[in-house]
């Protein structure tokens, strides 16, 4: 392994060090010529979500942890990426985490209403870009459908849609397609 990743003080009380060892064998001997994301990649979870929440925390142990300034932002964009991934694929009505696209072309999750402000209104397109015309398969909600109706009736949003299928008991899908809660 590197000689980056000495620590002054016990590796069993070092978070960062504890990460590093955690490397597999293969990694750490390339460490240096690999690219910092192909070496996180193939990290453990637990290695990656340390080195992510030191180098997001601005941690001072860079000056300690060579690799810390190395590894920590691909780390972080690992996990970003991960995030956006699965929020982009996740029914904004119903949560489900399974969508075979984004509902919207640039959709990135609902954005959380600050005290005082809406949500987004349909159609959601104007806030998310081009639907994929297709439907939830656990609620049936349909994007550019039941938010943008082409026969003119009303738009329906994604709270009010939620409200009303899980009133029905959240009927029609498997269980298996249904969202925790």
């Amino acid at each position: 392994m590197s000689e980056h990743v000495a620590a002054p003080f016990p590796a069993e009380r070092d978070p960062l060090a504890v990460a590093l060892s955690s490397l597999p064998p293969d990694i750490a001997g390339a460490i240096d010529s690999l690219p910092p994301l192909a070496v996180v990649h193939r990290m453990p979870g637990h290695a990656v979500d340390t080195l992510a929440a030191h180098w997001s925390a601005g941690t001072p142990d860079s000056e300690v942890h060579p690799l810390l300034a190395r590894l920590g932002p691909a780390a972080r964009r690992l996990r970003e990426l991960q995030v956006a991934e699965r929020v982009a694929t996740t029914c904004p009505a119903c949560a489900f985490d399974g969508l075979e696209a984004p509902p919207y072309l640039a959709f990135e999750g609902v954005p959380v209403p600050q005290e005082g402000t809406t949500p987004p209104a349909p159609p959601y397109a104007v806030h998310f870009g081009d639907p994929s015309g297709q439907r939830c398969p656990c609620c049936g909600y349909g994007f550019g459908i039941d938010d943008d109706p082409a026969d003119g009736s009303e738009p329906i949003t994604f709270e009010s849609w939620a409200r009303r299928w899980q009133e029905r008991g959240r009927p029609g899908y498997g269980a298996s397609t249904r969202p925790a809660g």
